[in-house]
């Protein structure tokens, strides 16, 4: 595991505060591994080049300080290579063409990606950055043609290196929204993709040509968009180094929304398993941006951060300290906090190789981007839909990772981006399906595999009647009402097309009539168990009803393999890895809950003979019970916004 620190220009500028920085850092030695020195306060892309060799002169005797107080790994982080947004630019004049975007305007702040004088620049700025001998660079996420300020770059001078050179952008902007267009936006995407590697490739010539032992990283920014994984792994491959991460659109910043770290978790464990073999050091960053102390709680560190494990890193980036000069000693309590987890997060991590995030899976295609106006276009809706929030708040483990999976939830237009092979695949194992889903397939002829069709939707006035079936025990005849008139959720019925079909709910309208099915259980011709869900399958499904249903469905259709189990009404988010046997299995088990969660019994499907709890003073076993090839332990009560390190097997 590494714990490093990431320190902004501001705290080693002066020799007075870096010496503060220094104390707070040798204080609490035994939770930091690695220290990364910032380039920039700023987020523009131009860094004049005579003030930017003063400061990497100051950096490099500010890496010889750290190195005798003895910090043995100390890097640079390159914070802006083309810039992120507009910032600073009335202070910072640029002297390059900045990026164009789809409308013409221009950035202020991020720098055209082709520019000949750019890159005799970044040259230039590269070589000061490896004269300071810096054990490690990182090369920070602003290298990439879709940020904050929109997808670039549409300037002159790259449409002339684009496709020949035969498109105006005006109608390069069409092309790339229009159906029939994705021929157009996969030779898009490659160029784009061959702009960033290119200039990864000038930074780890540059580097390398003065010490080839540096290692030089890259903080990705997310997969998805029009990002895929074999683009990131060209990316590692072009800079060689071991270190990566994750990042990307999803952001964690404050307690203001504290579920966001469970949607942030989920966009890692998609990043993990994309990067390529060699990388053996990923940093999850927890970033606090922009600095105030009081906006996220230590709680909220050590919790993000306990997933960012089980998620596939092995490591945290802090991006947490003030970002200007003064008094550091309001992070005392976040460094000791982070000492004293230290234990138990080496621990934990030491219960991981082999094993995988496992779970409900929710695939993505890579190539989203390039087909979604054809897909918009055949559907004729747009549903992008993702519930892996919700079921992980409800208690259900999901994973990003396919090889992961239990089984599968295929919702919105997923099924548009998968061909029939790819679909017959899913439906032989486990999956659920939401209406738009059925529609999807119905119109494709593959009915069959759903066992229902859509008979009639509704927009208002009418709740969901679960009936008397085993998957809905203990509470049948129950209902919901998340009063879709107020969101707009769909409320389908269905109609079976197979006498095999069991019919779950039904929908029921405000003057009590019958409406028809919204919710069946199907074994299809290929074995595989569907449940389809018409009626508001994705929202407000907090309910101790509809959870106990929900949770009920996700391991009918698993075949009884969800990793773990809480069948008590609870807010306790799950997040599990186990090896390809199971025998092996360690979970993150969180309370969203501002309440105390109460005991609970906890279900492990894994053959392990003993379950430990992990804590900082190692770990203590739990009493368990065999229930078939099932692990049944009783945990102690968790405090709100607190969580668990359980494993099994694994030590």
């Amino acid at each position: 595991m590494t714990l490093a620190f990431r320190i902004l220009p501001s705290l080693y500028e002066t020799d007075e505060q870096f010496d503060r920085t220094l104390s707070l850092l040798k204080t609490h030695k035994c939770a930091i591994d690695e220290v990364a020195l910032f380039t920039d306060y700023w987020h523009h892309g131009y860094f004049p080049l005579d003030s930017f060799a003063r400061l990497t002169e100051l950096i490099a005797r500010r890496i010889n300080c750290l190195h005798l107080a003895g910090f043995n790994s100390v890097g640079i982080n390159v914070l802006n290579t083309r810039g992120h947004i507009n910032e600073a630019w009335d202070f910072l004049p640029m002297p390059f063409p900045t990026e164009m975007y789809r409308d013409g305007h221009c950035s202020k702040s991020i720098v055209c990606p082709s520019g000949v004088d750019y890159h005799r620049y970044l040259i230039e700025r590269y070589k000061l950055v490896a004269d300071a001998a810096p054990d490690f660079i990182w090369v920070d996420d602003d290298i990439r043609m879709q940020g904050m300020e929109g997808l670039a770059c549409f300037c002159p001078q790259c449409l002339g290196k684009f496709d020949g050179g035969r498109w105006r952008r005006e109608d390069l902007v069409v092309q790339l929204d229009a159906p029939g267009g994705s021929s157009t936006r996969a030779s898009w995407l490659g160029f784009s993709i061959s702009q960033i590697d290119y200039i990864l490739k000038i930074i780890a010539d540059t580097v390398h040509s003065i010490d080839a032992a540096i290692d030089i990283s890259m903080m990705s920014g997310g997969v998805g968009g029009v990002y895929t994984p074999e683009a990131m792994r060209r990316w590692h491959t072009t800079l060689g180094g071991r270190r990566a991460r994750p990042g990307g659109v999803v952001g964690f910043y404050s307690d203001s929304t504290p579920g966001a770290m469970l949607q942030k978790s989920i966009a890692v464990c998609r990043q993990c398993v994309a990067y390529p073999a060699f990388v053996t050091d990923i940093q999850y960053e927890v970033e606090n941006f922009p600095y105030q102390k009081l906006s996220k709680s230590i709680a909220s560190v050590l919790n993000e951060s306990v997933l960012a494990f089980a998620s596939g890193s092995n490591g945290i980036a802090f991006n947490v300290l003030k970002d200007l000069p003064g008094s550091l000693e309001p992070y005392d309590e976040l460094f000791t906090a982070i000492e004293a987890a230290r234990p138990s997060w080496d621990l934990f991590l030491s219960t991981l190789p082999g094993s995988r995030t496992t779970g409900l899976h929710i695939p993505e295609r890579p190539d989203e981007w390039v087909r979604r106006p054809e897909v918009e276009h055949s559907v004729g809706q747009y549903s992008n839909i993702d519930p892996t929030q919700v079921l992980m708040e409800i208690g259900i483990p999901v994973t990003r990772d396919p090889a992961g999976a239990v089984a599968t939830v295929l919702c919105g237009d997923t099924a548009a981006f998968l061909d029939d092979e790819e679909i017959e695949e899913i439906f032989a194992g486990g999956v659920l399906i939401d209406s738009h889903t059925v529609k999807l397939l119905s119109d494709r002829g593959l009915s069959g595999l759903t066992g229902v069709q859509v008979e009639k939707c509704f927009d208002n006035g009418v709740y969901e009647r679960f009936l008397d079936h085993p998957l809905n025990q203990p509470y049948a005849d129950d209902a919901r009402d998340t009063r879709i008139s107020f969101w707009k959720a769909p409320a389908d019925t269905l109609t079976p097309i197979d006498e095999h079909v069991e019919p779950l709910a039904r929908l029921i309208g405000y003057d009590r009539s019958d409406l028809g099915v919204c919710a069946t259980a199907y074994v299809n011709r290929l074995g595989g168990r569907v449940v389809a869900l018409g009626y508001a399958p994705w929202t407000y499904i907090h309910s101790s009803a509809k959870r106990t249903q929900v949770l009920n469905y996700a391991d009918w259709v698993s075949f009884s393999r969800l990793p773990t189990l809480i069948s008590k009404v609870t807010r306790v988010t799950q997040a599990v890895r186990a090896n390809d046997d199971s025998s092996r299995l360690s979970a993150v088990l969180l309370n969203t809950s501002f309440d105390d969660s109460g005991e609970l019994e906890v279900r492990l499907r894994t053959s392990a003979p003993r379950v430990s709890i992990i804590n900082s003073g190692g770990p203590v076993e739990l009493k368990s019970r065999r229930a078939g090839s099932d692990a049944i332990v009783t945990i102690p009560s968790m405090a709100p916004w607190r969580h668990l390190l359980l494993t099994a097997g694994g030590i």
